[in-house]
């Protein structure tokens, strides 16, 4: 078995009550399809529809509290409409695990279906730092 290069991504952004508070109302709107897909993906599998709105919004809060450990990095990327974001950057070689502690945790923002809200706050943030 050989060795694989993957690498997972995510826009980051500065949380705050306000912004939680959209993502958990975002999150209570998903469809049953979504969910389903959510128990599927994140093995999640007897999980209150409640249970897992909650845990969505936790691996959110993680992911964006991580900072920049030592086996992530940070740069900025522009979305389509050419608006600049953070983006928060971890993988390497795989031989079948993750590559690093944090990559599990950043992988899994690519299941959780907000990405253009979490997009659209990554944006704001480097509109303010500009």
């Amino acid at each position: 078995m050989g060795a694989d290069f993957t690498l997972a991504k995510t826009p980051v952004f500065t949380m705050t009550e306000d912004r939680k508070k959209v993502l958990a109302e975002e999150l209570s709107n998903l469809t049953q399809q979504d969910y389903e897909e959510l128990r599927m993906s994140l093995f999640w599998d007897d999980e209150t529809t409640t249970e897992i709105q909650e845990a969505c919004l936790d691996t959110i809060e993680r992911v964006m509290d991580l900072g920049e450990p030592r086996d992530c990095a940070t740069d900025w990327e522009y979305n389509e409409k050419g608006e600049r974001m953070t983006v928060l950057y971890t993988g390497g070689m795989s031989w079948g695990d993750a590559p690093t502690d944090s990559y599990d945790l950043v992988s899994a923002m690519n299941y959780i279906p907000v990405a253009d809200t979490i997009e659209r706050l990554a944006v704001e943030d480097c509109e303010v730092e500009a």
